[in-house]
């Protein structure tokens, strides 16, 4: 009996570790991105998007590709050509979560994955996110730091209606050898949630390229009731490396 009791353990187990999933968002960067599928298995499912805010979570076999497609995935007939994904990427090793960054340019879609899990990208937390070639300095609320290229700065805060609604920020940076403020103003907050803001490449004309080379992406993600806050123990205040190569939007 105790034989049969282990032996049923271990194929629930196995079977738990079977079906075991990781989850990702998607971050549309520059179009709503209508008319996106992903391949779940031998199934698809559609994806709700929106134009510069994070998607609800989809699930993935933990190991599996992330694959999107512009149409329903289908079984070609005979002698038509399977459709391709317009995007196949890998989701954030090591983490449970993935924020996939998805750009669209004419018909060409690219993506770029972070990890999005909470100790990664906390809750109660402003984090920023350095796209550009530049480093750059801040001061925010009085306190001093330093971002380099490809890297983030978390920065804790507690949300209180009328009180503490925002952090007073200036940037600069160091923009062929001279320096230059690049951003002065507040950066919103919201209680409960993250608040992710991206410092990127500006795309717009070589003039106003000149006059100001950065352009500032402000998102968020409000809590869900039933989600583990990140505890404020957990979060970085000093600058730190993350993988951003693959983003050169």
């Amino acid at each position: 009996m105790k034989r049969l009791f282990k032996l049923l353990i271990l194929c629930t187990v196995l079977a738990q570790a079977g079906s075991a999933q990781v989850s990702f968002k998607i971050l549309p960067w520059d179009d709503p991105l209508p008319g996106l599928y992903y391949e779940v298995g031998e199934a698809s499912q559609p994806l709700a998007l929106s134009l510069q805010k994070i998607s609800r979570s989809y699930p993935l076999p933990v190991g599996a590709s992330l694959r999107i497609f512009d149409q329903t995935p289908s079984v070609p007939l005979p002698g038509e050509e399977a459709p391709k994904p317009v995007i196949a990427t890998e989701l954030a090793p090591g983490s449970g979560e993935s924020l996939v960054i998805v750009s669209k340019r004419g018909d060409t879609y690219k993506a770029a994955v972070l990890p999005f899990d909470p100790k990664t990208m906390p809750f109660n937390a402003l984090t920023l996110l350095n796209l550009t070639r530049y480093d750059v300095r801040l001061r925010v609320d009085d306190k001093l730091h330093r971002m380099k290229p490809g890297q983030r700065l978390s920065l804790p805060f507690e949300y209180v209606y009328g009180e503490k609604e925002s952090f007073k920020t200036e940037m600069a940076a160091e923009i062929e050898g001279e320096t230059q403020l690049i951003f002065n103003g507040f950066i919103p907050l919201m209680k409960d949630a993250r608040v992710l803001f991206f410092l990127s490449a500006d795309l717009q004309s070589e003039k106003e390229r000149k006059r100001l080379p950065v352009r500032f992406t402000h998102v968020y993600e409000a809590q869900l009731a039933d989600e583990v806050r990140a505890s404020i123990d957990q979060i970085e205040y000093e600058a730190s490396d993350i993988d951003l190569s693959g983003i050169d939007f």
